[in-house]
């Protein structure tokens, strides 16, 4: 999981903390996303999608892909 993550040049233009936290939490999601057998694209499409519908945090976390089959969506 981390090796694509330590040799994607695109770190090299995380030129503020905040694009770098955003980097890393984007990372997170996908090999907690791929940890779990989902696609990963597939799986982004369906958090976006229902990240506005979340209204408490409970919501979003029934979101994340430990709590979701790859079949529910």
């Amino acid at each position: 999981f981390i090796r694509p993550f330590v040799i994607g040049r695109n770190w090299l233009f995380c030129d503020t903390p905040d694009v770098a936290w955003a980097g890393a939490t984007l990372s997170s999601i996908i090999g907690c996303a791929k940890a779990n057998g989902h696609e990963p694209s597939r799986y982004l499409r369906y958090l976006f999608d229902n990240i506005p519908c979340a209204k408490t945090d409970d919501g979003l976390e029934r979101l994340l892909p430990y709590h979701l089959q790859p079949q529910q969506y």
